[in-house]
């Protein structure tokens, strides 16, 4: 008998009305600005846009200032361009794709929300086995609970569930036609935040002599960065962070790992450990960074817009609560990424511990990247002078390398704690 799975079509009104409100408001401030821009340039005579620059002419510094302003319009464009982009595709991945689920005797079903056949069918005998857990969807940020069918010749899937009708029966349902399934729910905190911080302080006491060299190597590269400002030899930084300072990171998470499970190594074998571990752990800073990126870019737009003051305070704040609330749901994954076997999908494995350590996550990262309030503050005071603004945060980010040589290590330890069941090569999911 065929059983159909259709949206909670109420959640996903409200989440598209959040959606579209917030994407409105980015997209309006800048196409503003783009107009605004435009006008900029269309105030510029006809003699002034035309022909090369040339220092001798009369006119240079007006040349100068219109293709400065020509570029800045330029990029205005593409910045447009790249915003709706996002969003379409935000929109595809939420609110298109995966509306509709159909179960039978065959198989499972997907339907999106454009398409009146299946976009894919998952056939019974095709499928290898099939787990019910938390772990990452398409939304990226929001670990969700979901049906991950892992396939014998295709490409595994996870399909989220939660936002369908009665999707709790769903897995009843599909134990009536297949048998290899697994149901991975534990969702019952073991470690308060008190209880973190006071093991996090014991491990990071006990440890700290092999802590503070693998910070002391971890800082070394930021201070550098600081310091040197020839685009060459900070390529050259750039790269050795990369091997050495992600390879110490990977050893320091590596070493407490080992120590919470009753087994204290070393600085070798930390060392050690890291060396095949870095391409992993690279790549999942990666999609830290660059997610942290989109943020910075967002809030850079209110600052520099031409909206008035008063909204740029509002919409810099809210933005920031937003940033916190998502980061803070993939903060884990380098975490992860340098312990978990590389066979192993760091994101899944976030999504079943975010699930059920949310606060505790969320109380860290605020706290350990409580120095960029007075950066975002600084920025909006100082938004029309972008010179004055970057001096500050050179200053400020050397009192945050001398801090974070102690930090980087008490956070490792506390993070670590919550991963301390996690085996280095998964096959359970996550286990208590």
């Amino acid at each position: 008998m065929e059983k159909l799975y259709k949206l909670n079509n109420r959640k996903m009104i409200i989440f598209l009305l959040i959606f579209l409100l917030a994407s409105s408001v980015l997209t309006y401030i800048s196409i503003k600005d783009n107009i605004e821009q435009q006008k900029i340039l269309e105030k510029y005579d006809d003699s002034i846009k035309r022909g090369g620059l040339n220092i001798l002419e009369p006119n240079f510094t007006e040349k100068m200032n219109y293709n400065k302003d020509s570029q800045k319009h330029s990029l205005g464009i593409f910045r447009t361009i790249l915003i709706c982009g996002i969003e379409i595709i935000i929109l595809y991945l939420y609110f298109l794709k995966n509306s509709k689920i159909v179960i039978d005797e065959n198989g499972i079903k997907i339907y999106n929300l454009y398409k009146r056949k299946p976009s894919n069918i998952y056939n019974w005998e095709g499928i290898e086995n099939i787990s019910f857990q938390y772990a990452e969807d398409i939304r990226g940020f929001i670990p969700a609970y979901g049906m991950k069918i892992k396939m014998i010749k295709r490409e595994s899937i996870f399909i989220p569930i939660e936002k369908f009708l009665n999707y709790e029966e769903i897995s009843d349902v599909v134990m009536n036609y297949y048998d290899n399934i697994e149901i991975i729910d534990n969702n019952e905190e073991t470690y308060s935040i008190t209880k973190l911080l006071k093991d996090s302080y014991e491990e990071y006491k006990s440890g700290f002599d092999i802590y503070i060299k693998y910070s002391f190597i971890i800082l070394t590269f930021d201070l550098l960065k600081e310091l040197i400002k020839n685009p060459i030899v900070d390529l050259i930084v750039l790269i050795a962070q990369i091997f050495f300072g992600y390879r110490a990171l990977i050893a320091l998470n590596y070493r407490v790992y080992m120590s919470y499970n009753g087994e204290n190594i070393d600085f070798d074998t930390g060392w050690e450990f890291a060396k095949d571990k870095i391409g992993r752990y690279f790549g999942a800073g990666l999609i830290l960074e660059i997610s942290m990126l989109i943020f910075i870019g967002i809030e850079y737009l209110f600052i520099t817009s031409s909206l008035e003051f008063n909204y740029k305070i509002i919409l810099s704040i809210v933005l920031v609560i937003v940033c916190i609330i998502s980061i803070s749901r993939i903060y884990l994954i380098t975490y992860i990424a340098s312990i978990v076997d590389t066979n192993e999908s760091y994101m899944s494995l976030n999504g079943i511990v975010i699930k059920k350590y949310y606060k505790q996550v969320i109380f860290m990262f605020f706290i350990s990247n409580i120095i960029l309030i007075p950066i975002i503050i600084l920025g909006i005071m100082n938004y029309k002078d972008l010179y004055s603004f970057i001096d500050i945060v050179g200053k400020i980010s050397y009192i945050r390398i001398a801090l974070d040589l102690f930090i980087t290590p008490f956070v490792s330890c506390y993070f670590m704690k919550l991963l301390k069941d996690l085996p280095i090569s998964v096959r359970d999911g996550y286990n208590e």
